[in-house]
């Protein structure tokens, strides 16, 4: 019995944006790659939930800064587009501490700041609630720390 010709249809595609590799910087250091392994076994899908914006706070983040002018055309972007992603958070006692997508929270308390048409502390937030290592290890991928 002859083996299937594996080389009959081996013509090469020309990369596109969705099959080309991207090459990486930097590797991540060994722990922040060992705490992303430990987590994801853990992972589950998760649907997100409605919160009104006075519920959430913010939760432990990887990133420290913001800047005011980011803040600010993500509040823009907001008000004009609506919020387009939702936030991650865990629970913490009657709150909701959010963990990753910091700007956008900013972003939506510097609406109600500044008293944007439709914004309030009431304002519809959806969330992913996790458990909080989920949560921290989605701060971390999200702020490009871990992959």
């Amino acid at each position: 019995m002859s083996k299937p010709d594996k080389t009959a249809n081996t013509a090469t595609k020309p990369a596109t944006k969705a099959t080309a590799k991207v090459t990486k910087l930097a590797p991540k250091p060994p722990a922040v790659r060992a705490k992303a392994v430990a987590i994801a076994p853990t992972l589950a899908p998760v649907t997100a939930q409605t919160f009104p914006l006075g519920q959430l706070i913010h939760g432990e983040n990887s990133r420290k800064h913001y800047a005011q002018r980011d803040i600010e055309e993500r509040a823009a972007s907001i008000q004009s587009s609506g919020l387009l992603q939702n936030l991650v958070g865990y629970l913490e006692g009657d709150r909701i501490a959010i963990s990753a997508g910091h700007t956008r929270l900013k972003a939506l308390l510097h609406l109600v700041a500044t008293k944007a048409e439709g914004f309030t502390l009431d304002y519809p937030v959806p969330v992913l609630i996790k458990p909080k290592a989920e949560a921290l290890a989605d701060s971390l991928i999200e702020n490009g720390i871990i992959d």
